[in-house]
């Protein structure tokens, strides 16, 4: 394991026991992962992963074993992702990149091609801050269906006195937003609310962006577009308290808890004990189109791995989409004519992450390049370069929204 981790970069500590390791952490040494065998002297490897979270432990942790889950139950709740014995390179790489991002690894077990049951978080109260209405209304969604109650907030200036005139159990705060951003938010929430988990929804997932997320008194990271099961393991990390078991056919994933408390039964969490279930052939829209070879218009595959393989929750998303960023895309062209050039970039923001939510992966790209060509310091003006990207971007729109709607119909 120690080479196969230098040989991605990482600086590695060794130590040969879970008592060795509470020490290390103990001492103050700084670890953004550890790694932990199932197997070890005196404490295994889930005491000693529950040892490192009831002590403030916050980084990610893997679990390495030879084991099959499904042989006899492992307590995973404290564990971000697992990998089996050997251990091959490219699937370390791939788990830690995606642990280390804030998202999860393949489902939670790596490899495992399963994913576990849909958790429910009832009785816990969520915040969600975001400035554009298709990301409100997909969270809310994605909560709700975890029995968590929702407030919305548009800004963090409204955040803030929500998080002064009400209680909640977590806030999920977007960082980009007019009137006060992310940061400003979190920073004053914080001063009232200390222990008050804040988990930021970024699309940049630099090592840069977590370290100012930390600092403005954020507890984690999630990236856009937002993938169900990332999403679902953050929420039972930070809300561990409120994790009940709720085996329910689906395919919403439960992936790791983490905390002080008691952790979750095993069998909630076993990614042997459910599969996901998918939509029959021809029921989505997005699949036909797919199926006609639109893959660099539409990632269907993307997108339903952000939804955990519900081919129905995708098709509504991508109703939404269209409904709601609408008036957003025709704001951007606007503010182009304008020549408002931060209302512009805020737009190609807002379509940027919407459209790579539901896999719209052209129109991603298109928004992502308006974006940048807009977030130059110092600009007298709109670029031209800008306007003619939207000219792409409004084709680009036209033929995917005909196409995916047009199967859409044929199958209603």
């Amino acid at each position: 394991m120690r080479s196969l981790l230098k040989s991605l970069g990482c600086e590695v500590t060794i130590v040969h026991s879970g008592e060795a390791a509470l020490a290390a952490v103990q001492s103050g040494e700084a670890f953004d992962a550890i790694t932990l065998d199932w197997h070890m002297p005196g404490m295994n490897g889930a005491e000693t992963a529950r040892g490192l979270r009831s002590r403030g432990f916050a980084g990610r942790i893997l679990l390495i074993t030879a084991r099959d889950v499904g042989s006899e139950p492992i307590e995973l709740a404290d564990f971000d992702a697992r990998l089996a014995k050997p251990v091959a390179l490219a699937s370390l790489r791939d788990t830690l990149e995606a642990v280390l991002a804030g998202g999860d690894a393949d489902g939670y077990d790596a490899g495992s091609g399963s994913e576990p049951a849909l958790p429910s978080l009832e009785g816990a109260r969520v915040l969600l801050v975001d400035d554009n209405e298709f990301n409100r209304q997909i969270g809310q969604e994605l909560l709700e269906l975890v029995d968590i109650e929702v407030r919305l907030a548009c800004d963090g200036a409204e955040a803030v006195e929500l998080a002064r005139c009400d209680a909640f159990d977590l806030i999920l705060m977007d960082l980009q937003m007019p009137v006060m951003d992310g940061y400003e938010a979190a920073a004053r929430i914080r001063k009232d609310h200390p222990a008050l988990p804040i988990i930021a929804l970024t699309a940049h997932a630099m090592k840069s962006e977590k370290t100012r997320v930390l600092a403005a008194g954020m507890n984690d990271l999630l990236t856009k577009p937002i993938d169900q099961a990332g999403f679902y393991k953050a929420l039972c990390r930070w809300l561990r308290p409120f994790v009940k078991a709720r085996p329910l056919p689906g395919p919403a994933p439960l992936a790791d808890a983490a905390g002080t408390v008691a952790p979750v039964a095993p069998e909630a969490l076993d990614s042997q004990n459910a599969q996901p279930t998918r939509a029959p052939a021809g029921v989505a829209a997005s699949d036909r189109a797919a199926e006609q070879g639109d893959t660099d218009m539409f990632d269907r595959e993307a997108a339903l791995g952000r939804v955990g393989g519900d081919a129905r929750m995708l098709e509504r998303f991508l109703g939404l989409f269209w409904t709601r960023n609408g008036p957003v895309r025709d704001e951007l062209g606007t503010a182009l004519a304008s020549g408002d050039v931060e209302g512009a970039r805020r737009r190609a923001h807002a379509l940027k992450g919407g459209a790579g939510t539901v896999g719209l992966v052209e129109l991603q790209g298109i928004a992502r390049r308006i974006e940048v060509l807009l977030d130059e310091p110092g600009l007298p003006g709109v670029p031209a370069e800008a306007c003619t990207e939207y000219e792409l971007l409004k084709s680009a729109w036209q033929r995917a929204e005909s196409a995916l709607r047009q199967t859409s119909e044929e199958n209603a």
